[in-house]
């Protein structure tokens, strides 16, 4: 009730679309990968959630292998990986772990330990999907707004102008007319103060070419996913080379998120003896 009462009708159905494509772009995002032997305990979905949301995690072990959202507690070193990490997770347990071999002072003397926690990033510049997304969801969704406004104007092409007094008329004269109702009746006694005057817009019908520049929109959001699309509009004929021009693009988008999942179960196959080992692939 309180949203009905703090957005118009127009402004809801922006919130709507915006989270649909919200919503689709973040399930594109969630499937790109599928996660094999995972460790019993760790839900796959979780591991791309957080990818998603945060852009950083790392699996440990605290009576069993565990994954959670994970962020460096320390100064990261020479490479800008970060060695001491703080592990969060949502029911509020937090864990501290280390991603590199360290030294500890124990008395006098100075102890190396190894690491015990194995980091994943969501791609090469360790950025949350989820940031895009809100972008590209929030263009695509006034795009979709412009469409609607540009049928609508086709199917009443004008302004219905009048007085304050005639504002419950006016209402229901466009009701009627956007219900397809050929009938509308008109009080003759009320002839002179129902004033109503129509102002022809005159809008040109252009949702075909808005429709085609939100699907390039999509088309460069999938790209930067790395799923397979054509970046060209469909033709009656199209050519190999049109249809496959970004594919090179695509692939290396892809490799900047596949290389740092197929990293990420290397380094835990080797450090927490994974078997069957896990693996990643490409869905």
């Amino acid at each position: 009730r309180w949203v009905r009462e703090l957005y118009t009708p127009a402004q809801q159905y922006d919130i709507v679309q915006f989270r649909f494509w919200r919503d689709y772009l973040s399930s594109l995002a969630m499937s790109r990968f599928e996660w094999i032997n995972v460790p019993a305990g760790i839900d796959a979905r979780a591991i791309e959630y957080i990818m998603l949301m945060f852009g950083q995690g790392a699996m440990f072990k605290d009576q069993g292998l565990l994954f959670a959202q994970a962020a460096p507690s320390n100064n990261i070193n020479m490479y800008y990986n970060p060695n001491r990490i703080m592990l969060v997770a949502p029911n509020g347990n937090t864990w501290s772990r280390h991603c590199e071999s360290w030294v500890e002072q124990i008395g006098d003397a100075n102890v190396i330990r190894q690491r015990d926690a194995v980091m994943l990033f969501n791609d090469m510049t360790r950025s949350p999907t989820m940031t895009y997304i809100r972008n590209y969801a929030k263009r695509l969704a006034t795009y979709d707004r412009i469409i609607d406004v540009n049928i609508g104007a086709q199917r009443t092409p004008y302004i219905v102008k009048g007085s304050e007094e005639t504002e419950g008329t006016r209402k229901t004269v466009i009701r009627k007319l956007m219900s397809n109702d050929q009938w509308i009746s008109v009080n003759p006694d009320m002839a002179g103060i129902v004033d109503i005057e129509v102002l022809q817009t005159e809008a040109p019908y252009v949702a075909d070419k808005i429709m085609s520049d939100k699907q390039k929109v999509v088309n460069e959001a999938v790209t930067w996913f790395g799923v397979d699309n054509t970046n060209s509009e469909k033709k009656e004929r199209m050519i190999d080379a049109e249809a496959t021009a970004n594919n090179e693009q695509i692939m290396v988008m892809r490799a900047s998120a596949y290389k740092c999942r197929k990293y990420f179960c290397e380094q835990c196959n080797m450090l927490f003896d994974i078997e069957p080992p896990m693996d990643v692939r490409w869905a």
